[in-house]
């Protein structure tokens, strides 16, 4: 892909000093992945013949694109910067793993109050909530950010790695995942034979961190743009038609198109990159939108990390859950609820000094 090289095609100047179309797009995949998790909450109690479902499904495979978005922006902030060891370790990892430390506690009472289990909860500390996954890669990625770092300082070297990064880990791996729930006797062949190049098991995590800095960087096209667009109509349709016909052949559920490193998903997330930054690239936001903005964008990770636990508490005290009442009303109304009240919580620990330092 062609692309004109720039030194500085970030949003317009701003009174913020923050980048805009990063801020909106940190903001829009905080909200999508509670979505995720408000419809997967439930998404294996609904018959996939029903309207319900469909419903379900067709907003995770909306919203699922805001993971890969989320490392994508990872890697555009982090590798445009310098960071020294002590600062990258220092900083960045050590709030990720007291991060971490503090919600898994948080998680593991609930989990306590839950059951009464203290092996359950300790299990719960121990691994993690669901959604804490993230963490990990996140550190993971971090820790190779000076290696990634001597990468993107070439511009054939970039492209060669993203090319390569693409084909094994989202066109083979993402592929071998959709081929494992139609054949399982066809994958493990497939499977075996891809093990022995040595290249099996690429994070798609990688791509899209070293995507994102990519991305970041270089103008596209029209042309260029409308086809990532097209792209990204292409792959929700992909996502949304493969996963319900699979799940309608098995009669269950299955979440088979809806991982990070499937094409669909893949296409979603470039798309949703390069539209929001191109509009928010080429227009001003007033004073007042940019100061809101940053302020809910420096709120979505503590807004991330406490979601899920909104969630459930929803659940359990006020029965208030995605199938309560119409998918068409309760995926959005829930999902803005859970959205309010944990940008809230987040809002309100980021005014504790130590507090937004270490543990949002």
């Amino acid at each position: 892909m062609a692309v004109e090289n720039v030194t500085t095609v970030q949003a317009e100047p701003n009174t913020t000093g923050r980048t805009v179309y990063f801020d909106v797009l940190r903001v829009l995949a905080a909200v999508a992945v509670m979505a995720i998790h408000v419809v997967a909450y439930k998404f294996s109690e609904v018959a996939t013949t029903t309207f319900a479902w469909n419903m379900l499904n067709l907003t995770d495979v909306a919203a699922t694109c805001a993971v890969p978005v989320f490392f994508m922006l990872s890697g555009a902030l982090l590798l445009s910067r310098e960071y020294s060891l002590k600062k990258l370790y220092g900083k960045k990892i050590l709030r990720i793993v007291t991060c971490f430390v503090f919600w898994s506690a948080i998680y593991a009472l609930w989990e306590f109050y839950k059951h009464r289990l203290i092996k359950d909860a300790a299990s719960e500390f121990l691994r993690g909530p669901d959604h804490m996954w993230f963490l990990f890669t996140i550190v993971g990625l971090y820790m190779f950010v000076p290696v990634f770092k001597r990468i993107v300082e070439d511009e054939k070297t970039t492209r060669y790695c993203l090319l390569l990064l693409f084909i094994f880990s989202v066109v083979i791996d993402g592929s071998l995942n959709i081929l494992s729930a139609v054949s399982m006797s066809k994958a493990t062949f497939i499977l075996s034979v891809f093990k022995q190049s040595g290249l099996h098991g690429i994070p798609a995590s990688a791509f899209y961190f070293i995507l994102g800095y990519y991305l970041s960087t270089h103008t596209l096209t029209k042309k260029q743009r409308r086809w990532i667009y097209i792209g990204a109509v292409i792959g929700f349709l992909f996502g949304a038609a493969g996963g319900a016909a699979l799940s309608m052949y098995y009669h269950k559920p299955t979440a088979v198109f809806l991982k990070n490193n499937t094409i669909g998903i893949c296409l979603e997330a470039v798309g949703v990159f390069v539209f929001i930054k191109q509009v928010f690239s080429t227009r001003q936001l007033s004073q007042k939108a940019q100061r809101v903005l940053a302020h809910l964008a420096k709120d979505s990770f503590g807004a991330y990390l406490v979601h899920y636990l909104v969630i459930m508490m929803l659940e359990e005290f006020l029965n208030l859950h995605v199938l309560r009442f119409h998918t068409v009303l309760s995926i959005p109304l829930l999902t803005a609820i859970v959205a309010l009240i944990s940008f809230g919580i987040s809002d309100l620990l980021n005014r504790i000094p130590v507090v937004k330092k270490f543990l949002v």
